[in-house]
């Protein structure tokens, strides 16, 4: 790998035009890091391919071309990079000024590790944000995912040894990547926040990404058919339950608010 940068940023964009150039500044504006960034664009009609060819060699490399989902674009992306480590990004999200610089220091002094990832900022909507992700730890992550695996790092190793993402899988297909390792996967965590999100997706607003994770489980070896149908279940009572206090809380704000109109409050 004489010559090649550290890490490799793949960032995977559709119809993403107008949130597209934050994820791209939030790599390239990143000082005293080597790191090249590739963008794997769906063959979108917005303008996308315009805003690529601006950035002439500061981009990487680039494609712009049908694929079947996010997984294939970054399968793209991997053919193409050629850094020892390599981070994943979607449109809609950025690294933190700083963070891969950061990063880099923690790979640098942990050369064994496969995977590393941090804290991960969501922001909601409405403005509010929380933080979300782990440390890796195969007790927890066998029954769901709780790394931010946004920005988070691959060593080359981990695809030269399990093969690219499976294209198949369309919401949860980097838990089924991580997952192929078992209790083997040599993780790292940075107890730091070093990427933002915008919550949202397939995975938020319906239980697809939970019956998607089920079929991944019922594939594996390495959890369990009764443990895989618990954790299921589990998955399912939990985002039925927060979707009811959601939804009970926006009809008694609904409600408040009607009332104080009426009492002539505002």
């Amino acid at each position: 790998m004489s010559g090649s940068p550290q890490i490799s940023v793949v960032i995977a964009a559709f119809r993403a035009v107008e949130n597209l150039p934050n994820a791209i500044a939030s790599v390239l504006d990143q000082p005293d890091v080597s790191s090249e960034l590739i963008v794997i664009d769906g063959a979108s009609e917005d303008g996308t391919v315009e805003l690529l060819e601006s950035y002439g060699e500061r981009i990487t490399a680039w494609l712009s071309e049908p694929d079947q989902g996010i997984y294939d674009a970054w399968n793209k992306g991997l053919v193409l990079a050629q850094g020892q480590w390599i981070a994943f990004l979607g449109a809609d999200d950025v690294f933190i000024p700083g963070s891969l610089a950061y990063y880099q220091y923690f790979v640098g002094n942990h050369p064994d590790l496969d995977y590393v990832s941090s804290r991960l900022r969501l922001i909601h909507q409405n403005g509010r944000s929380q933080i979300i992700g782990q440390a890796w730890s195969w007790p927890i992550f066998r029954h769901y995912m709780n790394v931010a695996h946004v920005g988070s790092l691959h060593h080359r190793r981990l695809f030269e040894r399990h093969g690219g993402f499976d294209s198949t899988w369309k919401i949860c297909g980097d838990y089924e990547f991580l997952l192929r390792s078992g209790a083997q996967l040599r993780a790292g965590f940075i107890d730091e926040v070093l990427v933002e999100m915008a919550a949202g997706g397939i995975s938020a607003s319906s239980t697809r990404g939970i019956s998607e994770t089920l079929r991944i489980k019922l594939c594996l070896a390495s959890v369990g058919v009764i443990q895989a149908w618990l954790d299921f279940f589990e998955a399912w009572l939990k985002w039925h339950v927060r979707r009811f206090i959601r939804i009970l809380h926006s009809r008694c704000c609904s409600h408040r608010l009607r009332l104080n109109q009426r009492l002539g409050l505002f």
